[in-house]
This record gives C-alpha cells, structure tokens and sequence, in this order.
C-alpha cells in the first residue's frame, strides 16, 4: 500500500520552481524588455491562482507568478488537503520572458515564451519533508523543513521535475478585467517546442496579488 506521504512525493516528482541569471547581452535585455512593456504592460505585477485540487489525490496547490519588464517568478505551493490549508512544500521558480507577435491570434490572445533558469525547492513541514526524502527528490536524501535547496544542476538534465532549466516553454495567455490566463496547467509548464504551443486558454484563472519574496 502507498502512503500518503508517496502520494506528495510523486506529485511534487512532477512539478517545478526558480531564481534567475542573466545570460544575454544588456543591449538584447533592454530590447526585450521594451517590447515585453510595449505589448503587454497589464501582465506587469504579481499574480496568484485560486485553491486547485489534484485529482483524486487528498492534495491541493496554488501558483503564483510576479511579472517584472524581462524577469518572471513563479511559486506552485502544495498543500497536504484539498482546501488549501496546510502546506507541506514550495517551489519557486525564476526565469525569463518574450511577447511574441500576437496579431494572428483570436482577440485577446497572446504569445509569451518563458524560459526558466533556476529551481529552489523547501519542505514546509516534516511531512513535505519525509515525502521528499523518500522519493530522493532530484537525488537529495536529507531534506528538512524550512531548508532551501537550488536543485537547478539537475533540473538541467531534466531527471528532477517537469520543468527543465533553460528549455524555453512557449504558451498563450489573456489578461483583462483583472483575471489572467494561460495555455497551459501551471503544474507541468508548457510546451517545449512551438509547433506545440496551446491554441486555448486553460479554465484556471489567476488573480492580482500582493507582491511576495
């Protein structure tokens, strides 16, 4: 019989987060972030998901995203319940964004290109953390609560979480009346090759937010 604690760690197995670098010219971060403002000065600010329940599993998870001119972060927190309530980890990602062109799209679409560059992972609770230390998340057996781990190096290789570190996931999003939305469940990411990239929205739907750290 599988324990509670491997039904968190196989779904954390499948998620990803981030802190980002810089790996292009300044001239070329300028540019982009002058045609990121241009074309989608509404997604600037921070954003958070309502409570999402993971199937049939007693689990539950929020995203939230922070929009800077160039940089993004991304937070998916996973909670031990279905409403939200206890949290037993997080992780955060940081990465990089472009616009794309968006005038072939249906009215209000657009293309955005996210590429992350860093994963940081943390246990919330001793629970997170014993679901973590038994499935070795990204080759890691000595998780603790509170402890944060870059994880980045192997997220790399792509042998950790969905997400893989510099693989830029290109989707689809729709910001107005103070909601925004994707193309793609915020849990796996989104497609890795453009031929991919959604054609519609995804029914879950963020919101403003605070700012957070």
């Amino acid at each position: 019989m599988i324990r509670k604690g491997a039904y968190a760690t196989l779904l954390i197995a499948g998620l990803a987060g981030a802190i980002v670098g810089c790996g292009s010219d300044s001239s070329d971060d300028i540019g982009d972030a002058g045609r990121n403002l241009a074309r989608a000065p509404d997604l600037q600010g921070a954003w958070v998901s309502t409570c999402d329940t993971f199937g049939p599993l007693s689990l539950s998870g929020k995203a939230s995203y922070s929009f800077e001119p160039l940089r993004y972060k991304k937070k998916i927190a996973v909670f031990a319940d279905k409403q939200c309530v206890t949290q037993n980890a997080e992780i955060r990602y940081t990465g990089e964004f472009k616009i794309g062109n968006s005038d072939d799209l249906p009215d209000g679409q657009n293309r955005v290109d996210l590429t992350p560059k860093t994963i940081v992972v943390k246990a919330t609770t001793q629970a997170g953390a014993d679901a973590l230390n038994a499935s070795k998340l990204c080759g890691v057996s000595d998780w603790a609560v509170n402890a944060s781990r870059d994880v980045t190096a192997a997220a790399k290789q792509g042998n950790c979480l969905a997400e893989r570190i510099e693989a830029t996931q290109f989707d689809v999003y729709s910001q107005s009346d103070k909601t925004l939305r994707f193309g793609s469940a915020y849990l796996l990411g989104a497609p890795t090759k453009a031929e991919n990239r959604p054609s519609q929205l995804n029914e879950r739907v963020f919101q403003p937010s605070e700012k957070w750290e």
